[in-house]
């Protein structure tokens, strides 16, 4: 069973990807903050986290700047990262390029399109681990 981890401080939106995703079979942890995020991420796994862009605290793209530092520093590999945000404007795109997210989508968003980034992602998480297995027997 696939983790996946919300941070999104809409509670509406955090209550509605809990229910539908977890009736598709996907475990779901959600934060409403992004500051309890790295700890989450030190003291647990997930396959994939769903980041919104505009929290209280740190914006999502300053924590895929914390986490790309982390991994850099400690060889820690970051899950695959789905970064949401509602400003469609051309230099949050590339923002979100140069943070290093894996995959960038405009909210309101459909469910239909979110489930797709997340398996689009499980399917890069796996293949980066076989490889990992192939490389370290």
């Amino acid at each position: 069973m696939a983790r996946l981890l919300l941070v999104d401080d809409d509670t509406a939106f955090a209550e509605a990807f809990n229910v539908l995703f977890s009736e598709r079979g996907y475990e779901v942890v959600t934060l409403d903050n992004g500051e309890t995020l790295l700890e989450l991420l030190r003291e647990q796994e997930f396959d994939v986290v769903i980041l919104d862009n505009y929290l209280d605290g740190k914006s999502g793209v300053e924590i895929l700047h914390l986490l790309n530092r982390i991994e850099e520093d400690t060889g820690w590999r970051k899950p695959p990262v789905v970064l949401m945000s509602g400003d469609d404007s051309m230099d949050m795109e590339l923002r979100a390029r140069l943070a290093k997210s894996d995959y960038f989508l405009l909210k309101p968003c459909h469910y239909r399109e979110l489930e797709e980034r997340i398996e689009e992602a499980l399917k890069k998480r796996q293949v980066e681990q076989n490889q990992s297995l192939k490389v370290n027997p």
